[in-house]
């Protein structure tokens, strides 16, 4: 107090405990978070005895090993680690890093049974989306299985958010402004044939998709190979 400011070497480490799977939100850039498996439920606390047990032991086992320092100043990429990561992206945020990064997987899993739909009693938001985005993802389907790289219009990736996230407003305006707070910057491009706004975007697909794709483009390849 009423002392002037000093830089000291920081040698301090926390670690977190907390009930809840997302203690802390950790960024995909971070590189300060070691995380340790979830126990969902509680665990009896030992004995004061067995604790003192344990202790010479984890002494000795300390002792035993040499220190990698390079190793502690690393952070380790495990799957606990991406789960919590994954807890704290947002539909929005993983929609717009899928059309950004050419996830067509994702996307063409989010698809909406076509009986489902058709069957549907009454025309809901949701069903009319689900309807404009299957067509949508099965006329990109043709074009990538040709030709991955190719453009994606604001007004595709307006259906796409309106389908995977829901309660988005249309107006060209507020989808731009919506993509760039997600990292998808729009420029002018030209889509079939006319000058719009969109992305460049190269497909990426896995081969099981690209089989799926190429049998319900071609039905009678099925018929051939069970003849």
């Amino acid at each position: 107090m009423r002392q002037s400011t000093i830089d000291a070497p920081n040698y301090a480490s926390f670690l977190f405990s907390s009930n809840r799977p997302q203690p802390v939100y950790i960024p995909p850039t971070d590189r300060r978070y070691n995380v340790g498996n979830y126990q969902p439920n509680k665990l009896a606390r030992p004995d004061d005895e067995i604790v003192a047990n344990e202790l010479e032991k984890f002494a000795q086992w300390l002792l035993a090993h040499k220190a990698d320092v390079q190793a502690a100043n690393m952070i380790e990429e495990t799957e606990a680690r991406n789960l919590i990561q994954k807890l704290g992206i947002s539909s929005v945020q993983e929609t717009c890093t899928a059309m950004k990064t050419g996830d067509f997987d994702k996307l063409w899993l989010s698809m909406t049974d076509d009986d489902l739909i058709n069957r549907a009693p009454v025309q809901t938001a949701h069903t009319i989306n689900a309807a404009a985005y299957n067509m949508l993802m099965k006329n990109i389907a043709e074009r990538a299985i040709v030709e991955p790289k190719m453009t994606l219009s604001r007004d595709e990736m307006a259906i796409i958010l309106m389908y995977n996230v829901g309660n988005i407003r249309p107006e060209p305006n507020r989808i731009t402004s919506l993509l760039r707070h997600n990292g998808v910057e729009t420029k002018q491009i030209r889509h079939n044939g006319k000058k719009t706004y969109g992305i460049n975007v190269e497909w990426m697909m896995s081969d099981e998709i690209r089989d799926e794709i190429t049998l319900m483009l071609n039905p009678k390849s099925k018929l051939r190979k069970i003849k």
